[in-house]
Order: C-alpha cells, then sequence, then structure tokens
C-alpha cells in the first residue's frame, strides 16, 4: 500500500464512528460528498477492500426511497446536516461503477447478491428513465440539462454495471447493456465540428475556455475509454479535443483539480508531446492542498507513471539480451511501491530502458551492471543516491 493511500484512509478523511461510520470527508472537518468520495476510491490503482466495503454499505444505507442521496455538511451541534446534490445522474454512474469493481477485484458474491437488487433500482430511476430526446442524462429531477462529464461518468459506470451482470447471470444484464453504446453516441453529439471541441453541456453554448467546465470537457471521453461507434469520427473528434485542451491555461496554483486530471490525462497518450510530458511533470511536483480530491488525483498520476515506466522496463528484457540490464529492471521492480515514486527510482527505470531499448547509444560506463544496495539498507541508499542505475 502507497503512502498516499494510507493518507486517504487516515482518521483526517474515514468517518470512523456515528452514522456515517465508513464515509469520507473532503478535508479534515468538511463535508461528506458522495460523489468526490467515490471517484477518489475509484482512481486508486488497487481498492482497499474492507475499507471500500464499509464505504459501499454506508452509501446503500443512505439512499432516500427513490435512489438519491444527499450529501451530509458536519454542524458545531454535532450532527450532520443534508445537502442537495447537484447532480443526481453523476452520484449514481459513480457508485454502479465502483460497486462493479469492488465486485470484480474482492469476489465478494455475497455482498453483490445481497445489493444488486438496490444497484439496479438506482440505475433504473437516476439513469435509464432519465433518458432524454438527445439521448442525454438529465442532471437531476429539477435540471434537465445533459452534461458532458456527468454523461461520460453515466457511460461508464452503466457499462461496468452491465458487465458485471452478465459475470454474474444477472436476468437484467442485456437490458442495460443496450442503453450503453446509444449514450456513447450522444455524447458524441456534442462534439462541435465548428469549434473542433466539445459543448460541456447540451443547452449551453461551448463558451470561453477556461478550466472548467470547458477545458476540463474535452478529456472526459479520452479518461473513460467513450464509444461512439465509429472509430474513425472517435480518432477524429478526440484529436480536435486535445488540441483544444492543450490551447487552455491549466494551472497547478489556480486550478489545481483540473491541472492534475489533465496531467491523468496525458498520462493515457501514447504519442504525447514534448510540451505535454513537460505539464505533466510540472503538475506531478506541484505543492497542493491536502484534500481528499487533490490526494487521489495525485496519486493516480503517480501511479501511472510508474506504470508507464514498468511496462516499458518489462517490455525492454525482449528487446535487449543483455542479462545485467534486465537483472537491474527486475530488482529495480521488486522495491517497495514506497520507492517506486520516488524519482530516483523513475530516473534509474528510464536509464534501464534506455540502455536496453538502445544498447548501442548508451555510454560506456552506463553500461554496466548499477550497484545493488544490501535489502537491510535499501532507504538509506535511495536517499543518499549510491543506486545510480
Amino acid at each position: 500500500m502507497s503512502v498516499l493511500l494510507a493518507v486517504i484512509l487516515a482518521l483526517p478523511f474515514r468517518i470512523d464512528a456515528g452514522p456515517y461510520t465508513g464515509a469520507y470527508r473532503l478535508d479534515r472537518s468538511g463535508a461528506v460528498n458522495w460523489y468526490f468520495a467515490t471517484t477518489a476510491l475509484l482512481r486508486l490503482p488497487r481498492l482497499p477492500l474492507p475499507e471500500t466495503r464499509a464505504y459501499l454499505d454506508a452509501y446503500l444505507a443512505h439512499l432516500d426511497p427513490n435512489g438519491g442521496i444527499a450529501d451530509a455538511l458536519p454542524m458545531p451541534t454535532g450532527i450532520f446536516a443534508p445537502i442537495a446534490p447537484d447532480s443526481e445522474d453523476a452520484y449514481a454512474g459513480t457508485l454502479l461503477s465502483l460497486a462493479a469493481r469492488y465486485r470484480e477485484e474482492s469476489h465478494d458474491d455475497v455482498w453483490w447478491r445481497e445489493s444488486v437488487g438496490t444497484l439496479e433500482a438506482v440505475a433504473y430511476s437516476k439513469l435509464l428513465v432519465r433518458i432524454k430526446p438527445d439521448g442525454l442524462v438529465r442532471a437531476s429531477a429539477t435540471d434537465a440539462t445533459g452534461y458532458l462529464m456527468d454523461n461520460v461518468e453515466d457511460y461508464a459506470g452503466l457499462r461496468a454495471f452491465a458487465a458485471a451482470l452478465r459475470a454474474t447471470h444477472g436476468r437484467d444484464a442485456e437490458y442495460v447493456h443496450e442503453f450503453v453504446a446509444p449514450l456513447g453516441t450522444a455524447i458524441d453529439h456534442l462534439y462541435d465540428e465548428r469549434a473542433h471541441a466539445y459543448r460541456w453541456s447540451d443547452s449551453d453554448p461551448l463558451g470561453a475556455m477556461v478550466p472548467y467546465p470547458a477545458c476540463a470537457a474535452q478529456v472526459y471521453t479520452q479518461l473513460f475509454d467513450v464509444r461512439s461507434g465509429d472509430r474513425a469520427l472517435d480518432r477524429r473528434h478526440r484529436a480536435g479535443a486535445r488540441a483544444a485542451a492543450a490551447g487552455c491555461h491549466f494551472s497547478p496554483a489556480t486550478s489545481p483539480h483540473e491541472a492534475l486530471l489533465y496531467a491523468l490525462y496525458i498520462a493515457t497518450l501514447p504519442d504525447a508531446s514534448r510540451g505535454e510530458r513537460a505539464f505533466e511533470r510540472e503538475a506531478s511536483s506541484a505543492r497542493y492542498p491536502s484534500d481528499l480530491i487533490t490526494i487521489s488525483l495525485l496519486d493516480a498520476l503517480h501511479a501511472d507513471a510508474s506504470d508507464s515506466l514498468r511496462t516499458s522496463c518489462q517490455k525492454a528484457f525482449g528487446r535487449s539480451s543483455r542479462g545485467n540490464h534486465t537483472a537491474s529492471c527486475r530488482r529495480l521492480l521488486r522495491f517497495p511501491k514506497t520507492f517506486r515514486r520516488t524519482a530516483a527510482y523513475a530516473r534509474s527505470l528510464r536509464r534501464i530502458v534506455r540502455i536496453g531499448v538502445f544498447p548501442s547509444r548508451a555510454p560506456a560506463r552506463s553500461r554496466r551492471s548499477p550497484p545493488c544496495c544490501s535489502s537491510s539498507s535499501r532507504s538509506s541508499c535511495w536517499r543518499s543516491g549510491a543506486w545510480t542505475g
């Protein structure tokens, strides 16, 4: 378990007593916001299973008879005051995604059998019956707008939920699945061919390209792999959205969440430009407030970077006949996750990959196997820089 993951699960955010046991606050003394807590858990490379089940149990226990849920604001008296959510569809979509992923990672079939009926009711009442003539899901009973980012999360939730129902032979699996593709097509229709960018809702013009909502909307279809059914069209629209996002001013100082989201988006691009990679590095190393949303975004960004390096290193095994570099790469991959998140680890792994893929370009001194620290002194070795890779 990474250090950042431990922070997310620590007492400053997690509620361990009272009616909201298992839920998460936005900050040390802030409100319980089910949407942001759910998305924070979804960003983790692997779910912490006991904590995720406790969270899902708390979530389902606080659903109202119509399948909705209210956020909760702590009051000076010690009680929590309910707050109506601003978009019921996004809450439902992310809940379905988290529940389906928990079932897949935990194999907790008992919990799934006990909860699937409630989840089906949420999917039906908050998503399926609220699809408008243009194919998008309305935000709530009082807001008929179809927001792009909300609908992308609805799409991902229905896709994951349908897959989970199929895997468990649920009787409504095909019924739910039938809504996924049309929703993807409806989301794609928000693309403005003249502006070469996605509109952020079906009732608003694109407007100024500010970090939120216009700029953030450009990265969502790529992050969640939304498909319209036409691959060529998807590629063209994503290319247009990428260019639009590149022209935005994402700043870690003034719009930290949007900046980190854009950095996560860049991490998914197989052909990121030098400028995009530079922004990703800037965003990952900037100073941020220590709230639940920011920490989860940072953890996801660092995990993506580590996974990308690890994949490159593993590919290098097959491209290089140099056993010493293969052994060095394997040693690095065996290091604890805490060390894999450090800059020293990233530098060492990048050098090994470069040597493995392009051995003829490596300087003679770099071709020697890097020194290996003893297992008892790995921490001091990394801090002192003795591991040079």
